[in-house]
Parts: structure tokens; sequence; C-alpha cells
């Protein structure tokens, strides 16, 4: 069982982070966008409530990137690791990026809480080998808010 408060940062420690309560899903996105971002096949995306992530120290150094209007990838200035990404019309959740968390924490959401998303835009060379749910686009929100007994 993961205990909170867990805390993670950047590459170069400037940005410092805290996660005050578990994570809601994590989906591993595909999309071209992440792969990019990432310069890996794939990026795991953590939901959490926007008060579960607080920034401990270098919030000056955050800067933003926004490929579209309402999406804000949030990323260290310095070394330029990918942190958070906002998205506007979701007012009270956000996603930061699991890999990030120090030690390789866990970031305590329920078992049947991950997924792969945006399948259809993966490396055409890539095997997804796991029996988690895969999504050609993002989750329902369903499945993002069904109640972890589900």
């Amino acid at each position: 069982m993961t205990t909170f408060a867990l805390t993670g940062g950047c590459l170069c420690g400037n940005i410092r982070y805290s996660l005050l309560a578990p994570a809601k899903q994590v989906e591993h996105c595909h999309c071209s966008m992440c792969r990019k971002t990432h310069g890996a096949l794939y990026a795991s995306l953590t939901l959490v409530d926007r008060e579960a992530l607080r920034i401990d120290t270098g919030q000056e150094g955050l800067r933003s990137y926004s490929r579209w209007p309402t999406i804000h990838r949030q990323f260290c200035g310095n070394c330029g690791c990918p942190l958070i990404l906002v998205m506007d019309e979701i007012d009270d959740e956000l996603y930061f990026f699991s890999a990030t968390l120090d030690g390789g924490a866990h970031p305590g959401y329920p078992p049947n809480k991950e997924c792969h998303n945006w399948v259809c835009s993966k490396a055409h060379w890539e095997t997804i080998a796991d029996e988690l749910p895969k999504f050609d686009s993002e989750p329902e929100l369903s499945f993002i808010h069904k109640s972890s007994s589900d």
C-alpha cells in the first residue's frame, strides 16, 4: 500500500513536488504528441485532483508549451523534463507524468484504473503486450470516474 505524501521532481532537481493523495488512474498515451514530447513509445499520465499535487520548490522554473489552446504541457525550463499536463476543460483535475515520482513509487491508483489510450496512433512497430484496456482515443469519462470497486 502506498503511503502519502509522495515526492517527485524533474531530472535536474530544480522543480520538486508532493503528491498528497492517491491518483485516480494512469493512462499510457500512445499519441504522436506524447511520443515526440517524451522521445518514447508512450507517456504514462497520472490523473489527480488539482489540490493533490503541490509544487514545493521551483515553481518559477516551470515552463509551458501549448500545441492547442486548451492543453498545456508544463516542463522544467532547465532540464526540459515534462512534469504536468493541464486541460482547460477539466477544472478540478490535472495529469502529471508518473515516471517523475521518486524511486519509481506507485501513485496509488486502483488496480482497475490503468489503460492505454490513442492506440490507433501508436508507432506501427510497437507491440502492446499486456492485458490492460485499450482505447483508440481518450477513455470514456465513465472509465475514469467509475468507482474503484467496478
